[in-house]
Formats: structure tokens, sequence, C-alpha cells
């Protein structure tokens, strides 16, 4: 069972001030939404969290149709800045140069994959696992939508199966404030909430919300 389990604050639009560790351990940066340089590294400056930037790929929830080429881009500009770097594991082939960058400069990656249909099998889940492992990241995050106390089943049983892994799981649409509840509980070490007034998925709650409902909540195994 993992006892680091971790609240990360996503936003689109930059905050109008820096959250306090209270609210969130890590600032999640959508690059894919973010386009103005000045204010964002100004915001960033003032914030004490360690910091993961994402240029998500439209396929999977992107803001905005970017090339890889671009999104390769905006991941380089502000790699001095980062702790952890998320691509999605359709885009680790394509996106090998900046994820080399950023081991080298001793950045955490994040392999993640986005359903937001639905959640898969178990076994579908577990072929998704080796083939993120497979690409020898740090953290692998799942994202789906889930439809039914069952989905949120099939995802806390992969982490109890696999507890030694970082894992970060969680579910989107009508359970997943339920399912980030839980799946925190049961290991996953990344949950994601919303900084400001909009939310980055389906679902969501605030970062600060989530963190403080977690402090009480006891962990699962």
């Amino acid at each position: 069972m993992h006892t680091n389990i971790k609240v990360v604050g996503s936003f689109l639009e930059i905050p109008s001030a820096p959250p306090s560790p209270r609210i969130c351990d890590i600032i999640e940066v959508r690059l894919d939404a973010l386009f103005m340089h000045a204010p964002l590294t100004s915001f960033l400056d003032a914030c004490t969290q360690e910091k993961l930037f994402t240029v998500r790929d439209i396929k999977e929830g992107g803001a905005n149709p970017l090339t890889t080429k671009e999104r390769i881009s905006k991941l380089e500009e502000f790699l001095s800045l980062a702790d952890y770097i998320d691509v999605e594991m359709r885009n680790w082939g394509d996106m090998t140069s900046i994820i080399n960058s950023a081991r080298s400069s001793k950045k955490k990656t994040i392999c993640s994959y986005h359903n937001f249909q639905k959640t898969p099998s178990f076994q579908e889940l577990e072929t998704l696992l080796r083939q993120a492992q497979e690409l020898n990241t740090d953290i692998i995050k799942f994202a789906f939508m889930t439809h039914s106390l069952d989905d949120i089943k099939v995802c806390q049983d992969l982490l109890f199966k696999y507890e030694k892994l970082d894992i970060s799981i969680m579910g989107m649409g009508a359970y997943a404030p339920v399912s980030r509840i839980l799946l925190a509980q049961s290991g996953s070490v990344l949950n994601y909430g919303y900084l400001g007034e909009t939310v980055t998925a389906p679902g969501q709650w605030s970062a600060e919300l989530l963190k403080s409902s977690l402090s009480y909540c006891e962990a699962i195994s």
C-alpha cells in the first residue's frame, strides 16, 4: 500500500492566486490550453508545489488540436520548471525526444491513457498496464468513464493486485467523485482535482475539497 498519496491541482486558466500547499501537493499545468508565457511563468514562480506539465492530445481530452511538433516544443519550453511530464501512451513513440530530455534532466515521466466512453475489463486493463510498463515510465496514469460501481471495483482490483507499482487511476462522469476518493484510499498515487472555476475532466472534485476530504479517510488494502 502506498503511503505517499498526492493530490494534483489542474487548471485550464491561470488561477487568480497561487494555491496553498493545503489545497494540492502538485500543480498540473495544461499547456494545451495555456498560451500566455509571461503570466504563466510569474504564476508558477509563486507556487511552492511540485509541477507537472501536460500538453494533452485532443484525442484524449486536449483543449486544442496541436501537432506533435507543437506539443514537444511546449514541453521543451517549460522543462526546466518541471518535476513531471505527462505523455499519452498512444504518443509515447512520437515524443521520445522530449521523454529522453526529461529523463536526462531527472524529471519523472507519467504515461497516461484516457477512455471517455467506458472502463475496460480487468483483462483489458492488465494489457494496458503491461504496455505502459514496457515504456519504462515512472508513473502509469489511467482515467476512465465509470458507469457503475463495478467499474470502480475493476480499477480498485488493479491497484490491489499491482500495489508495488506507481499507478494513478480515477473515474470520470457520474461516478467520478466516489471513484476518486475510493481509489485514492486504495493506493492511487496521483489524484486529480481542479484549481479555479473550471473542471479539467468530467465529474472532477475541486483540488481543495479532494485534499480536505482525503485527510479524513483511511487507507484501504
